[in-house]
């Protein structure tokens, strides 16, 4: 606020000087008249004078006869005429006596005009949103690397200033990317009624309720009563909510209702046809088109009902793996790693083999993802959609991943200051089982 208050000053300052600048200048000139005007109009008498005898003795001498004499005589006395017409026009200006009053009212009122402009067009409620952010991240900043510290801040201020939508969603999303899905659904809620309090704008109030629907479809990989009604209260509020369609497409997906799915994932990519997600909306289209006109469908019913139902559940969910893609991960430390970790209980280190979009083609959370322990190193892990965290995001959804080994300290799936990892980067997927070889070499020094 201190900001916006010396603009306000310095707005003002600057137009009172430049209407003062006009007001002084003239002041000046009227200081000056009294010396220079009299001896100007004293110059002009004297040369009128001296003209007007020489047209007489020119009359008398016969150089010139009546008539001319007459003529020239009347534009010397046009001239003299507007010689003093000249002169008088500056002595003529009178002190302006309104002009410090005006000043006066124009360095109150100019401030006080961008004020209620602002208050009209501005947001003095996005100035105390920005405040809040920067105080609570300079909070959040004294706890590196500490994200159940982060997440208390973020609580204890929200229950100081409860209508604070930009905090709700910052915390919401970081309860997300925890995967504590229904606290961050929670904290969603939270969000619509700050919204609801302060701004009722239903734009912003549609995303708020697509966020809350989509924490709960994480939790529950499928479309419950719960996402059901929040879905249905963000496309109220906005019919192109990004996502709820998304979540409707997901759900008509998994429901076998391919034409359907393929719907919703067109009116996403019309809305953004260039976007970061269109390549997975348009692979994603492509494979339920696909599915629609019977191509893989009648493949998968092709098989007798007898075999699947005699085989046991180990071995359906290895032809499920198979019948998608699969990454094996050979994962190992390297050598100086190995050497950097002597003497460490690399049992009380957990390793998460994880595959995930690449940055910004796909949602934040891992695709699939092992959980074991340092001590099986080197380690052997398949990733295939048998092991994805929810239906909703799968690795046979996306044409490439990150493959990722991560040895953490605290236990926590999230990157943090000082876990181990190794990283293979756009890794294409194909068909059926793949083996990569990934060496755990790197010490996060920042997540």
């Amino acid at each position: 606020m201190f900001s916006l208050w010396l603009l306000f000053f310095l707005i003002a300052a600057g137009t009172v000087a430049a209407l003062l600048m006009p007001v002084l200048g003239a002041r000046s000139i009227r200081q000056r008249q009294p010396e220079l005007l009299p001896d100007e109009a004293q110059s002009n008498l004297a040369l009128y004078t001296d003209r007007k005898k020489e047209l007489e003795l020119d009359l008398a001498s016969g150089t010139i006869d009546a008539d001319q004499h007459s003529l020239l005589l009347k534009e010397l006395d046009s001239s003299l005429l507007q010689d003093d017409a000249g002169d008088a026009g500056p002595s003529r200006i009178a002190p302006r006596r309104w002009a410090a009053p005006a000043l006066a009212i124009l360095t109150v009122m100019i401030p006080l005009v961008a004020l209620l402009v602002y208050l009209q067009l501005g947001s003095v409620g996005g100035l105390r949103q920005a405040q809040w952010l920067q105080d609570t991240r300079t909070a959040i900043s004294a706890q590196p690397g500490d994200v159940e510290a982060a997440v208390a801040t973020l609580e204890r201020r929200l229950a100081e200033d409860p209508d604070n939508p930009e905090g709700w969603l910052l915390l919401g999303r970081t309860l997300t990317a925890m995967q504590q899905y229904s606290e961050a659904a929670e904290s969603y809620t939270q969000l619509v009624r700050a919204l609801q309090r302060t701004e009722n704008n239903s734009s912003r109030l549609g995303s708020a309720w697509g966020l809350r629907a989509e924490a709960l479809f994480f939790r529950d990989n499928r479309l419950t009563p719960d996402v059901q009604r929040a879905v249905e209260q963000a496309l109220a509020n906005d019919p192109e909510e990004l996502n709820a369609l998304s979540l409707l497409g997901i759900a008509s997906f998994q429901a076998g209702q391919y034409e359907r799915a393929a719907g919703f994932w067109e009116r996403i990519l019309a809305l953004d046809p260039e976007g970061k997600d269109a390549a997975v909306l348009r692979d994603g289209i492509a494979r339920a088109r696909q599915l629609a006109s019977g191509g893989e469908v009648a493949a998968n019913t092709a098989e007798p009902a007898s075999s699947a139902e005699a085989a046991g559940p180990d071995q359906l969910q290895s032809e499920q793996a198979a019948a998608g893609p699969a990454v094996v991960v050979k994962t190992r430390l390297s050598e100086a790693m190995a050497e950097q970790l002597k003497g460490t209980d690399l049992g009380e280190l957990t390793l998460f083999v994880l595959a995930k979009a690449p940055e910004g083609k796909g949602p934040p959370m891992p695709l699939a993802v092992v959980k074991t322990t340092g001590a099986d190193l080197p380690a052997a892990v398949t990733l295939s959609d048998s092991n994805a965290m929810t239906e909703a995001a799968k690795l046979s959804m996306f044409p490439q991943v990150d493959v990722i080994a991560r040895l953490s300290r605290s236990g926590s799936p999230i990157a943090q200051a000082g876990d181990i990892e190794g990283r293979l980067s756009g890794h294409t997927l194909t068909p059926g089982a793949q083996t990569v070889e990934l060496l755990i070499d790197t010490v996060i020094a920042t997540p």
